[in-house]
């Protein structure tokens, strides 16, 4: 089974003099805070795995391995490390000479917002109405804010909770029929905000995938949220967006049109699959990956092109990262 050396970028303030490595699981995490920082926001961390293939590598170093150590030392240290991109991938091939690595170029920018004149007028609406912008409001601005899609989520959920309102719970005591009551979330108009914009999911399906598994996974905490996850809730996060901002739109008798969300930051990344010839085949781990060559390509290029298409390089061959990095 072949071997991986990924390296992630971990977004942290946390810095020190010298490369620092941790034991987990029968690996070893290597923060390289010895490099040059890109931002003064961030350290990378490479870690070596066995794996079928280099995707398989990525999801068990990102969902298994790493989060543990982040967690370890965020505790240790007192500061928050957010696990980012994975920014460079090679194989451990000793004894080849013609090597390939996939490298991540990782660009971000926050663009103006110009508002217009029909939306100061929708604010200023918002502000009139009786009793103002409510607690859902609220909510719903601190989830556009938040970059991290469990963030998203639990701000968007509170927001979508607000919006459906509480109603009184009666349960009875199993031994003694002693009827106690409490305030829960009214999970039927819960269902009629979200279903109004969302006609083909069911009550069932609601109450199990979306409040059962969704909700309460975040909510509870129950396990480490593994990348097929926060996939899935990247979509119910953007699905309970727009059911809030419908809801949000009728409360205040405003047009229930679409809406374009504009956050703070907008990111795009080019997936560049190389291949290049080691001067040092003898390596496990070919230590002259042509990486500043390969970014000076892709970056400040149009963000809509994933990055095979541009100019050959004397360095190194672009390949085709949809064919010939799967299974590689």
């Amino acid at each position: 089974m072949p071997t991986y050396r990924l390296r992630y970028t971990v977004e942290t303030r946390i810095q020190h003099h010298e490369d620092v490595s941790f034991r987990v699981q029968g690996h070893e995490a290597v923060f390289l805070f010895s490099r040059d920082p890109k931002d003064g926001d961030s350290v990378d961390v490479q870690i070596e795995v066995e794996a079928d293939n280099a995707r398989s590598a990525e999801a068990r170093a990102s969902c298994n391995l790493l989060p543990p150590v982040l967690d370890a030392l965020s505790f240790a240290a007192g500061a928050p490390l957010i696990l980012s991109e994975c920014n460079l991938v090679l194989k451990r091939e000793a004894g080849v000479r013609r090597r390939r690595a996939l490298y991540v170029s990782i660009e971000r920018t926050s663009p103006a917002a110009f508002v217009t004149g029909t939306q100061i007028g929708e604010a200023q609406a918002i502000l009139d109405r009786e009793g103002g912008p409510t607690l859902s409001l609220l909510w719903h601005r601190y989830a556009l804010h938040r970059q991290y899609v469990l963030e998203r989520f639990l701000f968007q959920w509170l927001s979508f909770e607000s919006l459906a309102g509480t109603i009184e719970v009666r349960l009875a005591c199993p031994e003694c029929g002693h009827i106690r009551t409490h305030a829960g979330t009214n999970r039927i108009r819960a269902y009629e905000i979200f279903s109004a914009c969302h006609r083909n999911v069911s009550v069932r399906d609601f109450n199990r995938d979306i409040w059962g598994r969704a909700r309460n996974a975040v909510f509870h905490g129950v396990a480490y949220p593994d990348s097929e996850f926060l996939g899935r809730l990247v979509g119910l996060g953007n699905e309970l967006r727009v059911a809030c901002r419908d809801s949000l739109a009728q409360r205040y008798g405003l047009p229930r049109e679409h809406r374009i969300d504009r956050g703070q930051e907008v990111s795009w990344r080019r997936f560049v699959f190389v291949e290049w010839e080691t001067a040092n085949p003898e390596t496990h781990y070919a230590d002259d990956f042509p990486e500043a060559s390969v970014a000076a390509l892709v970056s400040g290029g149009d963000q809509h092109q994933p990055g095979q298409g541009a100019a050959p390089q004397p360095e190194f061959s672009l390949l085709d990262v949809q064919s010939e990095y799967p299974g590689w």
